[in-house]
């Protein structure tokens, strides 16, 4: 092993040297601290043996020097003093040094506290590789969940979609790298845009990944052969009730023991001519609706989780919305953030939501994204956080900007 030796007495050098020479130690020599420092940095040197002077700042500024380089390597320190030194030998081990040797040295006594100072260091380098090791996994992991974020990012439909005479726009805010919030806003057909948001328990990558496969199996695309949202009535293709399409989805994902993992859900269609809405709700929170006065209220409708009890049944909510209305649905992580927030009407969301109404819908997003911050009373986020509008109108972007 490389050991740096700062010291001042001519015969102690001398008897250090032959005594860590025989002991199989490459010696470094320096006779003050600033060269010390200098060889430790420039050279594989994990042990120094330094004379210790506490009368000036020197032996101070030298132990946290050594402290303070950077890689990770450590370096043991062993303080040498005279018996009756005023030096305050003690102060060193308060600066960074990790063991104190008096004079006139003990050779058995210098043995063994150089021995147990290089298990410590042996352990430190043992240490020091598996912090690497799993400085390199997290790194891997962390560009596999970057990746995953990624591709959860492009299954989210595109924002700013037109369909018929209707608007969509949507948020997605991540409380980690993936998030168990999915949605979709899609066309089906030349008077129809169906809709969803989906919630799954838990965070991070166990609920990010059952919300992927919801995604793709409620996916409407000409290559997939099969779509959830229709069934044959003869040579014609009709829409099938959302509450159907729930209780299928119930009845596939059910809840297991070991994962515990459900998910709540808002699934529906609008008639992009007429506004007429028909949709079904899964344990989760209402939607907003808010007027072209900028009115708002709660739609109707609720039901159980998807995935707590097998062929339990689920309900269709209609109702039509009029030119300019907006239909807002929402994930709980927002009402999570809200629920200690009270507005004029005890929902400060429909309050804020009502407030932007002569904004566009896309500055609605944006605007809601900066507010829930304020909203949230801790550094980061407990849960994903989703919404989607729908603004009925002539396919235009209503409102200022």
């Amino acid at each position: 092993m490389n050991i740096l030796l700062i010291e001042n007495d001519e015969n102690s050098k001398l008897a250090l040297v032959n005594l860590l020479s025989i002991e199989g130690h490459r010696v470094f020599i320096s006779d003050n601290y600033i060269d010390g420092f200098h060889l430790v940095k420039s050279e594989d040197i994990s042990f120094v043996i330094a004379c210790w002077d506490g009368k000036t700042d020197d032996g101070r500024k030298f132990c946290e020097s050594l402290r303070g380089i950077p890689g990770g390597r450590y370096i043991y320190i062993i303080l040498t003093t005279e018996h009756d030194s005023d030096n305050d030998p003690l102060s060193g081990l308060s600066f960074g040094a990790d063991d104190i040797l008096l004079k006139p040295y003990d050779v058995k006594e210098l043995t063994l506290r150089i021995k147990a100072g290089t298990r410590i260091i042996s352990l430190e380098k043992k240490l020091e590789k598996k912090n690497r090791t799993l400085e390199a996994y997290n790194r891997r992991m962390e560009n596999d969940l970057n990746l995953a974020a990624e591709l959860q990012q492009s299954l989210l439909p595109e924002k700013n979609l037109i369909a018929g005479k209707c608007r969509f726009e949507s948020l997605f805010v991540p409380c980690q790298f993936v998030a168990g919030d999915i949605y979709d806003y899609y066309s089906l057909d030349d008077s129809h845009a169906g809709f969803y948001l989906l919630d799954v328990s838990g965070h991070g990558v166990p609920a990010a990944m059952l919300s992927f496969t919801l995604s793709k199996f409620l996916s409407v695309s000409e290559f997939s052969g099969r779509s959830i949202h229709t069934r044959s009535e003869g040579k014609k293709q009709q829409l099938r009730k959302p509450s159907e399409i729930l209780l299928e989805l119930n009845n596939l994902f059910q809840m297991e023991l070991n994962t515990c993992q459900y998910f709540t859900m808002i699934l529906g269609y609008i008639n992009t001519r007429t506004f007429e809405v028909v949709m079904s709700i899964a344990g989760h929170p209402p939607p907003i609706i808010v007027s072209a006065e900028g009115k708002s209220r709660l739609a109707e409708g609720g039901g159980f989780p998807v995935g707590f009890f097998r062929d339990i049944g689920y309900e269709d909510y209609s109702f039509s919305l009029n030119r300019g209305d907006r239909l807002y649905i929402y994930s709980d992580g927002i009402t999570e953030i809200c629920d200690t927030w009270e507005g004029d009407n005890g929902n400060i969301v429909m309050d804020f939501l009502s407030s932007q109404r002569d904004q566009s819908i896309s500055n609605v997003m944006k605007n809601f994204r900066e507010i829930i911050k304020s909203w949230n009373k801790k550094p980061e986020l407990d849960d994903d956080f989703s919404m989607m509008v729908i603004e009925a109108g002539d396919g235009k972007n209503q409102g200022a900007g």
